[in-house]
């Protein structure tokens, strides 16, 4: 197994910036009418998919649960043209 780079500790002004990045982010989906923070969590989850990151995976997984997303609709990301109540 290959050892993953310490991103904080290679770029800690860039991840400062993602993390102010995810902050405002959920603000926003938070105060939409129209997009939930479990919405944003499958974005995420799904980025992670295509990046095919399985520690990415893992968290944001575990944070789409901890919105509320159901375990079928979070299959369902990789298949998501496909799935009506994903769209």
């Amino acid at each position: 197994m290959t050892a993953r780079a310490n991103y904080i500790g290679l770029a800690p002004k860039a991840m400062q910036i993602l993390m102010n990045q995810e902050a405002y982010l959920r603000e926003q989906f938070r105060a939409s009418d129209t997009l939930s923070t479990a919405a944003w969590e499958l974005v995420k989850l799904r980025v992670s998919q295509i990046n095919q990151c399985a520690f990415c995976i893992d968290m944001h997984s575990k944070d789409a649960t901890a919105q509320g997303e159901t375990p079928e609709r979070m299959l369902g990301l990789s298949a998501w043209h496909d799935m009506p109540f994903l769209v």
